[in-house]
């Protein structure tokens, strides 16, 4: 257990939350409040800066590590709307609760089992920062995948119910239960990073993920759209393929296919592929009337639904991850 009197009176002493968890932490607490980082908020943000500066962030399934883009930005996920830093804490304070510091009725053992017996993930806390259950549990849920997130907190609802504390009402294990829907119903599809494509793509697609992410799918549909119109015409660049100015995604997608030589076999399986990509054609192709006359590129009243727009996003997020894994490994060979 991680509970220590001298500790704690320590903290209470530095008005710190938190209760020390090993011999010398008055001296260590002390030093964090001279830091400044000694709030469980300041702890929190230390927690994510000491993700940031990793090679990579930690993914909350298997513990396994998502690869950054240059410059850090998360690879991964990246766009898809997960918890706020004050939901969390609402979560960890208000529904779980913190008692004199600790996180619920939480030890290091059942902390650890938490993750597999309730949320059906495998989680290493120790691979996490904090000193305290409290404190690894806001690093676990603040740099998780949304799709992990909604895991951990549906993991809550089960451990904890409605009922089972008074803080914990009706009402509270509702707002619980829609957090984790909320984090579930972003795109499924993890936004691309694309070897070949142009500034104008990884601009649209970052318009595209912080739109999504801030105002939802239908408000990001046009920049998807945009971005997956401009990669197209990147791959034609690139790859020496002649396409007219104006030519629509459909076509350019065609050209592709019919003059790239990465389809021209596409093994043991090439009927079914082919299959395949006709009905990404279509997709393609159907995705233009649904940008002109149900996103915000144009002031139509009749907008997409969240649902279709969150099927678009998806699917054009599939073609591009698609196309520029055929791409990749068919780079154009330059002449010596």
């Amino acid at each position: 257990m991680e509970r220590s009197s001298s500790s704690s009176l320590a903290c209470s002493i530095l008005s710190c939350s938190e209760p020390a968890t090993r011999k010398g932490d008055a001296s260590d607490v002390a030093a964090n409040v001279a830091s400044g980082i000694s709030h469980p908020l300041g702890r929190f943000l230390a927690a994510r800066a000491w993700l940031a500066r990793r090679p990579g962030q930690y993914s909350a399934a298997n513990g396994r590590r998502i690869p950054t883009r240059p410059g850090g930005r998360r690879q991964a996920g990246y766009g898809m709307k997960g918890l706020k830093t004050s939901e969390i804490h609402w979560v960890v304070n208000s529904y779980i609760g913190v008692s004199e510091g600790y996180l619920g009725d939480f030890s290091y053992r059942t902390h650890r089992e938490f993750y597999p017996a309730h949320c059906d993930l495998e989680i290493d806390p120790d691979s996490f920062p904090g000193k305290t259950t409290r404190e690894k549990f806001l690093a676990i849920l603040g740099s998780a995948q949304p799709r992990d997130q909604a895991a951990i907190l549906r993991g809550v609802a089960h451990k904890y119910p409605a009922g089972s504390d008074e803080h914990r009402t009706q009402d509270s294990y509702k707002a619980l239960l829609r957090l984790a829907k909320r984090c579930t119903e972003s795109a499924a599809v993890d936004a691309p990073t694309p070897a070949l494509a142009s500034e104008l793509v990884h601009h649209a697609l970052q318009d595209a993920a912080t739109l999504l992410e801030q105002r939802g799918p239908v408000s990001a549909l046009d920049r998807v759209h945009t971005a997956l119109h401009a990669y197209l015409k990147a791959a034609c660049a690139r790859c020496g393929i002649e396409a007219a100015d104006q030519a629509t995604m459909t076509n350019l997608l065609k050209q592709l296919r019919q003059q790239h030589p990465c389809f021209h076999d596409d093994g043991r399986h090439n009927e079914a592929v082919a299959r395949i990509l006709q009905s990404l054609s279509n997709v393609v192709d159907s995705l233009n009337p649904l940008r002109n006359q149900g996103s915000l590129a144009h002031p139509n009243s009749r907008l997409a639904t969240h649902d279709e727009a969150v099927l678009a996003i998806n699917a054009t997020r599939t073609v591009i991850q698609y196309l520029d894994a055929k791409f990749s490994k068919e780079e154009p060979q330059s002449a010596s």
